[in-house]
């Protein structure tokens, strides 16, 4: 009588492992080394492996050079988001802790983009700004909250994008911006592990580098 539910219990417990197992990489250097690991780190991102010629958004509607921090993202013919905003059918995801900056997602908005900005600070839960651009007072993290733990003791305005995919009934975002605070890491890995980076058209990142081992604090833009 148990054989079939143990069967059935290692061959779920054996495909979880396969699907969230990762490959490591071996260490950049004879032996471990954290400052090797990190020049081998920044090498990656800072390497361009597609080019692109079209980055500027000073074609797009109510874009302004003024803006505190320009974000980029690529406008080449040959990809899909040029003619998505033509068309009036893209849509951008736009992760933030406060950041009062909204250049980017005003201009995309501005060009017909479907614009969704997730801000736990603001005062409402949904805040529609114009036709194409909201707020919403969610935060986005790499899980959801644990529904064992006390309603008073979880933060409910905390979610996993895929969950927010779920809910708002959204297939594919084209833009996904993300200026996290370092929390950009973790997310990033609850994206690739859960398939959800291969529903997205492009990332817009800045990456924080301020833990021991990487020399220090910066921050990149990584696209």
């Amino acid at each position: 009588m148990l054989a079939l539910p143990l069967r059935c219990f290692l061959f779920c417990f054996v495909l979880q492992t396969v699907r969230w197992h990762i490959e490591l990489q071996p260490w950049a250097s004879p032996t471990p080394s954290l400052n090797y690991e990190a020049s081998r780190f920044l090498k990656y991102i800072s390497t361009s492996q597609i080019s692109c010629e079209h980055m500027n958004l000073n074609s797009l509607k109510g874009y302004s050079e003024t803006t505190k921090k320009p974000w980029s993202v690529c406008l080449d013919e040959r990809f899909s988001l040029i003619h998505r905003i033509r068309s009036k059918k893209c849509r951008l995801y736009s992760l933030g802790l406060g950041n009062d900056d909204n250049q980017f997602e005003l201009s995309m908005a501005n060009s017909g983009c479907e614009v969704h900005r997730f801000d736990p600070s603001i005062k409402s839960a949904h805040i529609q700004q114009g036709r194409h651009l909201w707020h919403h007072r969610l935060s986005i993290d790499w899980r959801d909250p644990n529904p064992a733990i006390a309603a008073h003791k979880l933060h409910s305005n905390t979610k996993k994008l895929g969950t927010v995919l779920n809910e708002f009934g959204h297939q594919k975002i084209d833009v996904l911006k993300a200026d996290m605070e370092s929390a950009e890491w973790k997310i990033l890995e609850n994206l690739i592990l859960e398939d959800v980076v291969e529903q997205i058209g492009q990332l817009v990142f800045e990456v924080h580098i301020h833990w021991p081992g990487f020399e220090g604090g910066q921050n990149l833009d990584l696209h």
